[in-house]
């Protein structure tokens, strides 16, 4: 069960920095001088790595509370 805790510890962490970066990655958008096709690439790309970074968050709190049930 330790090594579960471990595991989701590590998701939740990744997921909770991939967040950061998106943030920052999107306020950096914000000020670059782009048209609007490249800006818009760049965003979708940007929404896809946030709803992962979300994901293995998710996932990796999932992981902690199932070790926490089944200790």
């Amino acid at each position: 069960m330790i090594a579960i805790a471990w595991i989701g510890g590590v998701m939740s962490t990744l997921g909770l920095l991939g967040v950061l970066w998106c943030i920052r990655k999107a306020a950096w958008l914000r000020g670059a001088q782009m048209d609007d096709e490249a800006l818009r690439a760049e965003l979708n790309r940007l929404i896809f790595g946030h709803m992962a970074a979300i994901g293995t968050a998710f996932l990796g709190l999932g992981l902690l509370t199932v070790s926490l049930l089944l200790r």
